[in-house]
């Protein structure tokens, strides 16, 4: 019970972050303010132009997100063969973090952009767009006829190296996981902010995802480290199930 309180603590934080940063992303211009920064309005161009992004766009977007994928299937590759052959039982849990970290957070932003329904920045009418600008807590103008769903919050690129954030539940040292988590917020958070400065991304887009990454990653290291959670969730579920017939 004590350490059920204990984890209920730690995720309970991430989870609180998410509700302030949907409040502060729908109710304060502080992401407009940011992003007039980034935006020439005299030539129209963002501080990461088009031109720009055609020219170092695979080195500097492309690369890091190739990178997610094939590491991805790495690890899920190495956890099937530990499984089968019984090698590397030190990391297999370890593989299956790092996969399913990697598979989850980028679906589950997928998921809630399809919900949220919000423009990128370069698709409101503020930076020449063709769309109103509605947070994710706002309506729409009733006289808005929408073409197209928006699928800008939270932020989805950036969500791979945050990902990576499952490294820091990969190791024993409080060190080397410190280091770890570093690593992969500087990885997430340099995604996020090239994907800002090319008007992409709002800074509440990726401040959100950085905490449901996070609180997903909880769930993820309590379930592969105790499976008898899930076990135990199973079981009542179908007690319930047989109580309701």
């Amino acid at each position: 019970m004590k350490e059920k309180r204990s984890f209920l603590k730690k995720l309970s934080f991430p989870m609180f972050a998410m509700v302030i940063i949907l409040f502060f992303e729908s109710f304060t211009p502080f992401d407009l303010w940011l992003q007039d920064l980034f935006f020439n309005r005299q030539t129209g161009q963002w501080f990461i132009s088009k031109v720009f992004h055609e020219q170092w766009g695979f080195l500097l977007y492309t690369l890091p997100k190739t990178f997610l994928i094939i590491f991805a299937a790495l690890n899920i590759g190495a956890y099937i063969y530990s499984r089968k052959t019984g090698a590397f039982l030190q990391w297999r849990k370890n593989f299956l973090k790092i996969f399913l970290a990697l598979a989850l957070i980028p679906s589950c932003v997928g998921i809630l952009k399809d919900i949220t329904n919000v423009y990128c920045p370069y698709q409101i009418q503020r930076y020449n767009g063709a769309n109103p600008y509605a947070p994710a807590l706002r309506k729409y103008p009733a006289n808005f006829v929408q073409i197209s769903r928006g699928a800008g919050f939270p932020a989805g690129h950036a969500s791979g190296g945050l990902a990576l954030m499952v490294l820091y539940f990969c190791f024993a040292e409080e060190k080397k996981r410190r280091i770890a988590r570093a690593l992969a917020l500087g990885l997430g958070w340099y995604m996020g902010i090239y994907q800002m400065l090319r008007g992409e991304h709002f800074l509440s887009h990726t401040l959100f995802v950085t905490a449901l990454a996070w609180s997903i990653l909880l769930l993820i290291n309590r379930l592969v480290e105790q499976p008898d959670v899930l076990a135990k969730l199973r079981i009542n579920m179908n007690k319930k199930h047989l109580l309701g017939h």
